[in-house]
């Protein structure tokens, strides 16, 4: 506040500037200027100019003292995405997880000591790039269950410490949302829904033993992976995914393809290794796919990786249809044997 009061007694003037600035705090500052002068020309210019540098003083020290505060820190998660556009629809993605485990030795051993192991369950890094408005691409390697047992004094020997290829496959858009096309190492599989499962989100701490959903796992894939043709895509609450592959050589299969059923079902899985009897090949192609009606919300089908709880994110209910096809030969002479795996799926979350 300013105050002018002149004094015609004494032929002066007084100007008395008062600032009172309170800043949320408890301390108020106070001010107090006090000029007086006789009422010349020279002296009310300078006045002016006394009143003027006055208030930018306190204009600025005023400013200087109600600086905003830093904002609060925004520690929730946000996918790694660089951008290749200014409108993000070209970018790449990076995700990368790693699962430390502590496991006792069995105390269910009379008189067993306790030990605790710690290792990496597994250890991943994945990234896929939409690097048009119809290509993605997508690479997937890491490894699983490196533990002190298998460590190698230089990390070059044997198979624990080594990364492997999981996922490498290309994707174009067919149709947007309703029919894509892709071909590679690609993880699109049939069945069953959780022949897809995801390992960043199990409903349980792992996915169960036996392997039930990962049907064909290290029979005739690599790590429940195939090499083939996949086309998915989706249709209002409906979605699919077939896929045409070409099976692991039975000689680097788990066993080399023998039969590993609690009952011996005289069958061995020889597949693209050996030709029937009559010469034909026999069991160079897999045919699978999986069918889906959503009732509630809707799953993601950009990626094939399905969630094992959305914990609370989503409700989902949805009806799940799917098979798997392996052509192998039979025993009998001219008789060619097609073994089928269908499956009627209900799954409540």
């Amino acid at each position: 506040m300013i105050f002018f009061k002149k004094n015609t007694n004494l032929n002066t003037t007084y100007i008395h500037i008062y600032i009172h600035s309170h800043l949320n705090i408890d301390i108020s500052r106070f001010v107090y200027f006090n000029y007086h002068s006789k009422p010349t020309k020279m002296n009310t210019f300078k006045l002016k100019y006394l009143v003027i540098l006055l208030l930018s003083c306190c204009h600025f020290s005023l400013n200087a003292q109600v600086a905003p505060a830093a904002p609060e820190e925004d520690h929730s998660y946000k996918p790694l995405t660089l951008k290749l556009n200014d409108t993000g629809s070209k970018y790449v993605r990076f995700i990368i997880w790693h699962q430390q485990w502590a496991q006792t030795n069995n105390l269910a051993v009379e008189d067993s000591k306790l030990q605790v192991t710690t290792f990496a369950r597994r250890s991943r890094i994945l990234a896929y790039a939409q690097v048009s408005s119809r290509f993605l691409i997508l690479t997937h390697i890491g490894l699983n269950n490196l533990t002190p047992g298998n460590l190698d004094a230089l990390g070059n020997g044997g198979n624990g410490p080594q990364f492997f290829l999981h996922d490498a496959w290309t994707e174009f858009k067919v149709i947007p949302k309703k029919l894509y096309i892709g071909t590679g190492l690609h993880y699109w599989k049939g069945l069953t829904r959780l022949a897809n499962q995801s390992t960043l989100n199990f409903m349980t701490m792992d996915n169960p033993r036996p392997f039930t959903h990962w049907h064909s796992l290290g029979v005739t894939d690599q790590f429940a992976r195939h090499f083939g043709v996949y086309a998915k895509g989706e249709i209002g609450k409906f979605d699919y995914r077939i896929a045409v592959d070409n099976p692991l050589n039975p000689a680097n299969a788990l066993g080399a393809g023998k039969d590993f059923g609690t009952e011996s079902s005289g069958l061995t899985y020889n597949g693209s290794a050996k030709p029937d009897k009559d010469g034909n090949p026999t069991g160079n192609t897999i045919i699978e796919g999986y069918f889906r009606y959503n009732l509630w919300d809707t799953e993601s089908t950009v990626l094939p990786y399905q969630v094992g709880s959305y914990l609370g994110s989503k409700k989902v209910f949805g009806l799940g249809a799917g098979f798997l096809l392996i052509r192998m030969p039979c025993t009998e002479k001219k008789i060619k044997l097609m073994k089928t795996y269908p499956i009627l799926q209900l799954m409540p979350f």
